[in-house]
């Protein structure tokens, strides 16, 4: 497959519930596409722990990358863990690949071993119909995402709010707009923000045919350990 995704992963030990489930599916979906993973976790003990497993299972493709963020306010310091880690991914991107796409998918979310393929069809047709289009984004989230939407004519759904858990970002809406938080108002997250800020002039669009899993922790029913 032609090289044109870099897969945007940020991490934290409150996901350990899920992560080896979600990397090996992850190892498997990239096809050989770039990984890169930021932990977020205070200390380095659960980066090693991720460290030994890319080790171990042979991911040559995962790159891994640790980042201490301030504990202080802690009522910010969820939105601050997204915002950072997903803007050092955000340099990388922009500094080190030319890659046209970037691709976040966040280590809850479960995503179709093709989902490579699915996005390649879903992009070619935007390209062809819909050319302002910035961020596609497959569904995951039961409540949010509109699961009885008529996909007999069409797959691409037209919509005015795209989530960071399995979507394609075009890298001229990464080279404008940096994800941010508001610390006057903590309820809207970074993937809100993009999504408001591209929504400005990119078309933003979910993907029926992409439908993932989103693992809750089987011991207390949460997406937290």
């Amino acid at each position: 497959m032609e090289n044109n995704y870099f897969i945007a992963v940020y991490t934290n030990e409150v996901k350990d519930y899920c992560d080896e489930q979600f990397f090996n599916n992850l190892h498997i979906v990239s096809r050989d596409q770039p990984v890169f993973v930021v932990d977020n976790t205070r200390g380095k003990s659960y980066f090693n722990k991720l460290k030994n497993l890319f080790s171990e299972k042979g991911y040559t493709n995962f790159w891994l990358q640790h980042i201490d963020i301030p504990e202080e306010p802690k009522q910010s310091q969820f939105q601050r863990n997204v915002c950072e880690s997903v803007n050092q991914l955000r340099y990388i991107y922009l500094n080190q690949t030319q890659l046209p796409y970037f691709l976040i998918i966040e280590t809850d979310v479960y995503s179709p071993v093709d989902l490579l393929e699915k996005f390649k069809r879903s992009i070619n047709q935007l390209d062809r119909e819909e050319p302002t289009w910035g961020i596609l984004g497959g569904l995951y989230y039961q409540g949010f995402h509109n699961y009885n939407f008529d996909s007999s004519q069409t797959m691409l759904e037209r919509t005015y709010h795209c989530l960071s858990g399995c979507t394609v970002y075009k890298r001229a809406v990464i080279e404008k707009y940096p994800f941010r938080y508001d610390p006057a108002n903590l309820g809207p997250f970074p993937d809100a923000h993009i999504s408001n800020d591209a929504g400005t002039e990119f078309s933003l669009w979910n993907d029926h045919q992409i439908r993932c899993d989103h693992l809750h922790n089987p011991i207390n029913g949460l997406r937290v350990k």
